[in-house]
């Protein structure tokens, strides 16, 4: 695949036969670590499954004593990276490659023929909501944010609760448990400035140009606008009432974009007679049959116009 990166790219989404899309925005919570030791063959590990959790993705650890060599054989399984270290076991100090992966699959193969520790720390998700009520965490660990949507939106939580394992069990007896685990998670939008340039990448003013916003807004083209990226993600350039350019934001960076649109303004027109001499004169647009004046201020879009010039007290063609 092939990426314009000349565009206001942030992301880029496979989506792969049976695994369902992620949700562009989560909150992903690290699971308790398993720790398995091999000496030789291959072992078959299942990432348990968590209620109320989707299960996101494990990073593998392979930590084996040389000679002793290990590996993965896995589907969307990819290793992260190779490190040697001196380890302690037993109050011995030895020498071991540490191999670190990262894998989608819900199960691992792993084949060794020597000893290896192997530990998994398996990740979970929940897609966020702007309350995530009775979400109880199964590690001590605090959850991470992930995005994969849009970047101009920024989250925050607090009050993530994790188990308690001094929290009694609901019993026959039990009429209310005194325990309500929840995350709450604080959305901020962050506003994008709009700047509005011609085709020579200069300021562009037009006091006959106007700007609607999809929520119905209509706004006077003064070089830029500052927009809502969640609710104004198409914008419409009027000339004299009439729309002309429909722009389309379909991916925002995080703080600006600049827009350039072919407008011509009033002062880099001019009218020169036959011998080449500039003439000031007031010009006139035949727009349907109405004379419109076309003032120092004011924008056309490029095209085809009847024009005529009053100058001398006649209107010229």
């Amino acid at each position: 695949m092939e990426v314009n990166c000349s565009l206001p790219i942030y992301g880029v989404y496979l989506n792969l036969g049976p695994y369902g899309p992620y949700p562009p925005e989560a909150l992903v919570i690290p699971g308790s670590n398993m720790t398995f030791t091999m000496t030789q063959g291959s072992m078959n590990i299942s990432i348990p499954i968590t209620p109320g959790l989707n299960y996101l993705f494990s990073i593998v650890k392979l930590i084996t004593i040389s000679p002793a060599e290990a590996g993965i054989d896995n589907y969307l399984t990819a290793e992260l990276g190779v490190e040697y270290a001196s380890i302690n076991i037993d109050s011995l100090s030895t020498y071991a490659k540490i191999t670190t992966y990262i894998t989608y699959s819900s199960n691992i193969d792993i084949t060794t023929n020597g000893t290896t520790y192997i530990t998994v720390t398996p990740y979970y998700y929940v897609q966020i909501n702007n309350n995530i009520q009775n979400l109880v965490l199964a590690v001590s660990s605090k959850p991470l944010i992930m995005l994969t949507g849009a970047p101009w939106i920024h989250y925050s939580y607090n009050n993530c609760t994790v188990v308690n394992t001094g929290i009694p069990g609901i019993t026959p007896w039990t009429t209310y448990l005194l325990y309500t685990p929840y995350c709450s998670i604080n959305t901020s939008i962050s506003p994008i400035t709009v700047n509005f340039v011609d085709e020579s990448m200069q300021e562009l003013k037009c006091n006959n140009v106007f700007i609607a916003t999809q929520g119905g807004s209509v706004l006077g083209l003064t070089s830029n606008l500052t927009l809502n990226p969640e609710s104004n993600r198409v914008l419409y350039i009027t000339i004299n009432g009439m729309k002309t350019i429909g722009i389309y934001l379909n991916s925002i960076p995080v703080s600006t974009i600049t827009v350039s649109i072919p407008l011509i303004p009033r002062s880099s027109l001019s009218i020169i007679d036959k011998a080449g001499n500039p003439i000031n004169a007031l010009i006139y647009l035949n727009i349907n049959g109405t004379l419109v004046p076309l003032v120092n201020g004011s924008c056309i879009y490029p095209g085809n116009y009847d024009v005529y010039a009053l100058t001398n007290g006649e209107l010229m063609n």
